[in-house]
């Protein structure tokens, strides 16, 4: 009687002598070092772990994964700067770590926070109006939401792109390509 394989088996029959490339094991361990590494980031973003933990572990990612180039940790640790998100304690390793001003990073962002603050009051008082002219609702009590508001969604997309694309050039000029 023929013996009956498992899918497993099968895979494991037809791959057993497939190995890797010298590049697509390099490969493979840059972005396993990049996953540890934002890992570790985003504790020390969340508060979890400490800048001197953080500094500790980075360097022993790096041994363990056998990166000593500092750029690819650089750029790595710039990509964890997000919008929404308070990024001063990676802006102030990224400047310790890698030597790099993040001034117009910061401000960028500032930008967005400001731009995104002024989209907000003016929703608002669109809103109110609307309210007033359309529902005959007025008075001071009344807040509309402005997040809950498609316009101002779309307003904050737009914004969202544009200062993405502003911030993703400043980072590779940052990072030096």
């Amino acid at each position: 009687m023929a013996e009956i394989k498992s899918t497993l088996d099968l895979v494991m029959e037809r791959t057993r002598n497939l190995t890797l490339s010298q590049e697509e094991k390099a490969e493979k361990n840059r972005e396993e070092f990049r996953k540890r590494l934002q890992g570790l980031v985003e504790r020390y973003r969340e508060g979890t772990l400490k800048r001197e933990e953080l500094r500790r572990d980075l360097t022993a990612l790096q041994e363990q994964y056998a990166i000593s180039d500092e750029s690819v940790v650089c750029r790595e640790i710039m990509d964890r700067i997000e919008f929404d998100w308070d990024n001063g304690p990676i802006l102030d390793f990224l400047a310790e770590r890698c030597g790099i001003d993040p001034t117009p990073l910061s401000d960028l962002i500032a930008g967005y926070e400001s731009d995104v603050r002024k989209a907000i009051s003016d929703r608002m008082g669109e809103l109110k109006k609307e309210l007033a002219r359309d529902q005959r609702i007025s008075g001071s009590a009344v807040i509309p939401n402005p997040r809950a508001d498609g316009v101002w969604k779309e307003k904050v997309a737009g914004l969202r792109k544009d200062y993405g694309t502003r911030l993703e050039k400043e980072k590779k000029r940052l990072a030096g390509g």
